[in-house]
């Protein structure tokens, strides 16, 4: 197949290169997908072309894929005759491709298309899971036909050949998710945790104060600027009771390091929007051999079930902060990991090969419906 695959998601990290992940230079789960699909794709045998906020020329090929940046991306669409079109959460190359294109939409953040249009011009939804799928089913007008498959994101476990046996690893908590995903409360119970275990560490591998400074006046959606400002001010009081290092976008390679030497991943989950709830943020935690703590909600705990400890609530409250803070410190107490053995299990299972072969299925199986209309046509 000739596959054109679109980013949606925006220079979020600013441009990159097609080799960004073997490099210095960070980028989030939405962009590693895609590229880590598209050069499968291309090992499978598929011609594959890539629009990205690209740094440097057009036409850099790398691991067999064509990358392009995202400015010519719909003149190539029109033009140069795809069999089918992957969009990463990019709505308006559905709109735009042409109808003798099979259209697969690959939802990766909290795109809900609403747009009676898009609903007319999409073959197949590659939602991150089933539960995302239902979830933006309900968007869909009535009698819409579209093919839903869900596209679980994958890990590499040779990454981690060089972590450290979890019974070496110093008392180190980490957290390498978006902030806006519940950090707030995980700074919120630090303190708690420093006071009951003196050595620990708490890593935070992310751009946290990006995020904080280009939301706290965001106004326009008033629970992200209160959400941000609490974030900072708790993480401050964190700060105080010590031991709290904000290790910044680092890496891909310079993350699996701390990944290795990370004994509890904290993921205290309280998404702001339905569908925040599968990043590869949790795969990477259990593969690396992390004692994986984690709050179940949205999809989290359809894929992740027995790989992860929950400690869960309806609402993420005082009492829920206790229990959590809790199983933190019995975490890094204990002297066994239950976790670790199931690490290398999930690895095999979760790779994005398997990912890959997932989205050539729907690339395959995706139905050329009779009513499939130009997006620029009809319902507009």
């Amino acid at each position: 197949m000739k596959i054109c695959a679109v980013s949606g998601l925006g220079a979020v990290w600013s441009n990159y290169a097609p080799d960004v992940l073997e490099g210095n230079h960070a980028i989030g789960g939405g962009e590693a997908s895609l590229l880590r699909c598209v050069q499968h794709l291309a090992s499978f045998g598929h011609i594959v072309t890539a629009f990205i906020p690209l740094a440097g020329p057009s036409g850099q090929v790398y691991q067999g894929v064509t990358f392009r940046p995202l400015a010519e991306a719909y003149r190539s669409l029109l033009l140069d005759g795809y069999d089918v079109l992957c969009s990463w959460s990019d709505v308006q190359a559905i709109l735009v491709c042409p109808p003798a294109t099979r259209r697969v939409y690959v939802q990766q953040l909290n795109d809900m298309p609403q747009a009676l249009a898009f609903w007319r011009a999409v073959d197949a939804i590659v939602p991150a899971s089933a539960t995302h799928g239902r979830f933006l089913s309900q968007f869909a007008p009535p009698g819409a036909s579209v093919l839903y498959a869900p596209l679980y994101g994958g890990v590499l476990p040779e990454l981690w050949k060089d972590a450290l046996p979890w019974a070496q690893r110093k008392p180190v908590v980490s957290w390498w998710s978006s902030p806006d995903r519940g950090l707030h409360h995980l700074l919120a119970i630090w303190p708690v945790v420093k006071k009951a275990v003196p050595a620990a560490e708490l890593r935070i591998a992310y751009h946290m104060w990006r995020y904080v400074d280009g939301s706290r006046d965001f106004f326009g959606a008033p629970e992200v600027a209160y959400r941000s400002r609490v974030l900072e001010q708790n993480f401050f009081a964190a700060q105080r009771a010590g031991g709290v290092n904000v290790l910044g976008p680092i890496s891909r390679k310079a993350l699996a390091v701390h990944q290795g030497e990370t004994k509890v991943w904290a993921f205290t989950f309280d998404p702001m929007c339905q569908t925040e709830g599968l990043s590869v943020s949790m795969g990477e935690a259990i593969s690396s051999g992390t004692w994986p703590i984690a709050r179940s909600d949205d999809a989290l705990r359809e894929v992740y079930a027995g790989y992860v400890q929950w400690v869960d609530s309806p609402i993420p409250d005082d009492a829920w902060r206790g229990r959590f803070a809790d199983a933190i410190i019995h975490a890094l107490r204990a002297d066994v990991n239950p976790y670790e053995a199931r690490a290398a299990e999930f690895a095999r299972l979760f790779t994005w090969e398997a990912a890959a072969r997932n989205l050539e299925r729907v690339c395959q199986a995706a139905p050329k419906r009779p009513d499939h209309v130009d997006g620029f046509g009809q319902g507009m």
